[in-house]
C-alpha cells in the first residue's frame, strides 16, 4: 500500500492504478490515460470510516421537497429539490447557468430561512454581486464566496447551509492533488468531496459543469455517475429562448423539459409556449406540430422552403431536426406520393424557436410543411399534425393523444391530424401520407 506522501496514478479509461505515470495502460491499452489520483490512504480504505444502515421496513419517505422559485425548474426536477441531493448543471458558456442558479439561491434562502452559499472559482465576489444587482437580488441570506480550493470553499460555507452552488467544478481543485484544476483526476476528487459533504449535511448541492466543443460534459464520465441529477441548458446566444432538459434524475422523470426566456432581470419562465413558437399568419410551407416533451404537450411550428437547385446534388438542410431524418422523410414522400420534383430541389426545414424536439411525432408536420411548400398553398393555423412516419408511408400512433387533444382544444385548434382511435371531435384521422395529402389538398377535415 502506498504511503500518504507517495503519488498514485489511475487510468481514466479503466481505473487501473500504478505507482508511476505510464504512457500506455497495461490493462486496457489506452494511451495517455493516466492521471494523478489520491492515494489509497487518503481515500479512506476499507476498515476506516462509518457505515450507514437502513432496514426497508423502517423506511420513511423523505420530507417535502424544496421549491426553487421557478415552476419550470421544479417541473424538470419532478417537484423541487430533494434535501441532500447533488445536481450537475451543464451548458454552453453564456447560456444562463450562473443566472439561473443565482435566482435559485435567492428563492431557496427565502423559502427555507437558511443561508444559500454561492461558491465561485472563476469569478470574483464583486462580479457575482454586480450580476445580482442587475437582477434585483438583495437577499442578505445569500452569501458569495470565491476560491479555487475545494477545501477552502467547504470550510468557508460552514454549517447551517440550505443550498450550496459551486460554479464551476472544473475551476476548483483539491489541495490533496498536485495537478491543476480541470484535469480528470481533479474534477473527480472535487466532485467526490462536495457530494460527500452534501450527503452528510443534508443540503442540496448544485455543481456547474463546462462542456466540450462536441457538446459533452467536460471531465471523466464518473462525474455524471456521482451526482443524482444531470441537467443541460440549451439556447442560442443570439436568441432569448433557453431550454432546460433532464438527462438523469434519481428522483423524477428524465424526459421533462423547461422553457425560459432570458431577460435583463434574469430567466423568466415561458407560460404560453404556443405564442412563443407559432407565428400568427398563414404561409406556404408552415405547419404546426403537436409534440409531447415528457408529460407536457407542446405545439411548435415547422417551416419548409423549397427552391430549384443550381447544383447537381441538391442541398438538404435541417435546423432543430436531424439531417438524416429529413433525408428519410424526403425519400418516403417521393416514393409514397410520387413527388419526383423533390429530386432537383434544395430543401430547407426549420423548427422555429431554436428548440430540438425529441418526439418522433414531428415527422408528420415536416411532411405536411414540405407538401405545402411544394404545392404553394398555405395550411390552416387551425390544423396541427402528429405522428411518426414509417418507411412505407404509414403514420404511426403517437403516445399521449388524450393530452395532445386536450391541449389542442384549449388553444382553439380545429383539427389534429393523427392516426388514432380517440373519440374526439378535434381528431382528423390520417392513416398514411397519401390520405393526408389528398385531404389537405382538398381542404377536407379527414373525420
Amino acid at each position: 500500500m502506498p504511503s500518504r506522501e507517495e503519488k498514485l496514478y489511475r487510468c481514466s479509461a479503466c481505473g487501473y492504478r500504478s505507482a508511476s505515470w505510464m504512457g500506455r495502460c497495461p490493462s486496457c491499452g489506452a494511451w495517455k490515460s493516466f492521471e494523478e489520483a489520491l492515494s489509497e490512504a487518503a481515500e479512506d480504505p476499507i476498515g476506516e470510516g462509518e457505515i450507514e444502515r437502513l432496514s426497508l421496513d423502517g423506511f420513511s419517505p423523505h420530507p417535502s421537497r424544496i421549491a426553487t422559485g421557478s415552476a419550470e425548474l421544479d417541473r424538470v426536477l419532478g417537484g423541487g429539490l430533494v434535501p441532500g441531493s447533488a445536481l450537475l448543471l451543464s451548458g454552453e458558456p453564456g447560456v444562463g447557468k450562473s443566472t439561473l442558479l443565482l435566482q435559485v439561491a435567492d428563492a431557496v434562502a427565502l423559502s427555507t430561512g437558511r443561508r444559500a452559499v454561492y461558491a465561485t472559482g472563476e469569478e470574483s465576489v464583486h462580479q457575482v454581486g454586480e450580476r445580482a444587482a442587475r437582477m434585483g437580488l438583495k437577499n442578505p441570506s445569500v452569501e458569495v464566496i470565491a476560491s479555487s480550493k475545494a477545501e477552502v470553499l467547504l470550510r468557508a460555507a460552514g454549517s447551517g447551509v440550505g443550498l450550496l452552488v459551486v460554479d464551476s467544478v472544473q475551476t476548483v481543485g483539491s489541495s490533496k492533488l498536485d495537478s491543476p484544476p480541470g484535469t480528470p483526476s481533479q474534477v473527480r476528487a472535487v466532485a467526490e468531496l462536495f457530494v460527500r459533504s452534501c450527503k452528510e449535511r443534508g443540503f442540496p448541492l448544485f455543481l456547474v459543469g463546462h462542456i466540450t466543443k462536441e457538446g459533452l460534459i467536460a471531465g471523466p464520465k464518473a462525474l455524471e455517475h456521482l451526482v443524482d441529477v444531470v441537467l443541460q441548458m440549451e439556447g442560442e446566444r443570439s436568441g432569448s429562448l433557453r431550454v432546460l432538459r433532464s438527462l438523469k434524475n434519481r428522483f423524477g422523470p428524465t424526459d421533462e423539459l423547461g422553457l425560459f426566456e432570458m431577460t435583463e432581470e434574469g430567466l423568466k419562465p415561458i407560460e404560453n409556449p404556443y405564442e412563443h413558437f407559432v407565428s400568427p399568419g398563414e404561409a406556404p410551407g408552415a405547419a404546426v406540430a403537436s409534440l409531447m416533451e415528457g408529460r407536457r404537450p407542446l405545439f411548435l411550428e415547422v417551416q419548409a422552403l423549397l427552391c430549384q437547385s443550381a447544383f447537381p446534388y441538391p442541398r438538404r438542410v435541417a435546423f432543430g431536426l436531424s439531417s438524416s431524418k429529413l433525408l428519410i422523410l424526403l425519400a418516403v414522400l417521393e416514393q409514397s406520393l410520387g413527388l419526383k420534383r423533390l429530386r432537383n430541389m434544395d430543401v430547407y426545414v426549420n423548427v422555429s424557436g431554436g428548440i430540438r424536439p425529441s418526439d418522433p411525432a414531428i415527422d408528420l408536420a415536416v411532411c405536411a410543411s414540405v407538401i405545402s411548400a411544394l404545392e404553394g398553398f398555405p395550411l390552416s393555423k387551425g390544423w396541427a399534425f402528429c405522428g411518426e412516419v414509417g418507411l412505407s408511408g404509414e403514420v404511426k400512433r403517437a403516445r399521449g393523444m388524450s393530452s395532445r387533444l386536450k391541449e389542442a382544444r384549449r388553444l382553439g385548434f380545429k383539427a389534429v391530424w393523427a392516426n388514432s382511435d380517440e373519440a374526439d371531435g378535434t381528431l382528423a384521422r390520417a392513416r398514411d401520407l397519401r390520405s393526408l395529402a389528398n385531404a389537405i389538398r382538398g381542404g377536407g377535415d379527414g373525420r
